[in-house]
């Protein structure tokens, strides 16, 4: 069966020119669910879960964090090499990270900015939604050119690479500033002559990253309401439609 539970070969019988029969075993589709990328995002839910099991513990819960982000990586290219790149696909990638930032962000702010950025984001994902294929040339095309020059070449621009630091790596820089688990005095000289990773850790914590990656989210906010914004502007313009031809 293609496209369900399990595959069963079938087998479809014809002729050779000299006569012979010959089996004709048709290629066996995989189900979207069981593409390599999806299959990755799997993975990248349980690690998730791991590292919010031991938040408190820096040493534990940075790694696994990152390592969900490295994932996010590997799935994007698992789906153009092989391609296997579906709606389902798409939507289950843009859920695992949000789930993996609106954890990170109801920890390290509860009260404004994580409410905020939570609201936002899924808003964004409903706007986007709708457009699924080509949203982003859809949606930016008659966009002014500062929205262009952040989405230019699918992010892959100086703005663009700015603003996806901050959407992804802001709530952990919060984290990281706030984490009580950090070593200090003693235990941070030791740490600083054991490790490197150390090192980067505190150079991370310096409030000029922070302001970086803060100006990226904000380039990232601005292109969120833009894309809410002529979102909602359909969805009204389609009811105000609808009100015209049913009187």
């Amino acid at each position: 069966m293609q496209g369900g539970g399990s595959h069963r070969e079938r087998k479809h019988h014809g002729k050779k020119s000299d006569g012979w029969p010959v089996t004709v075993r048709p290629q066996i589709e995989r189900h979207p669910l069981t593409y390599t990328p999806n299959l990755i995002c799997y993975v990248r839910i349980l690690v998730n879960l791991a590292a919010f099991y031991r938040y408190s513990s820096w040493w534990y819960f940075l790694p696994l964090y990152m390592f969900s982000f490295a994932l996010d990586w590997l799935d994007g290219a698992a789906a153009r090499a092989l391609n296997e790149c579906s709606e389902f696909g798409s939507i289950l990638d843009i859920t695992v990270d949000n789930m993996a930032r609106h954890m990170l962000w109801m920890r390290v702010e509860p009260k404004v900015l994580g409410p905020l950025f939570i609201l936002v984001e899924w808003l964004t994902f409903a706007a986007t939604s709708s457009e699924r294929d080509g949203w982003k040339q859809k949606s930016f095309a008659s966009s002014p050119a500062f929205l262009r020059a952040i989405m230019a070449n699918h992010f892959r621009s100086p703005l663009g690479l700015v603003a996806i630091s901050g959407l992804m790596f802001l709530p952990a820089w919060f984290y990281i500033r706030s984490a009580s688990s950090l070593p200090s005095g003693d235990a941070l000289d030791e740490c600083f002559s054991s490790s490197a990773g150390c090192v980067l850790l505190y150079f991370v914590r310096h409030s000029g990253v922070g302001l970086a990656l803060g100006c990226g989210r904000g380039l990232c906010l601005i292109c969120e309401l833009y894309l809410i914004g002529r979102w909602l502007e359909g969805v009204l313009q389609r009811d105000l439609n609808h009100l015209r031809r049913s009187r």
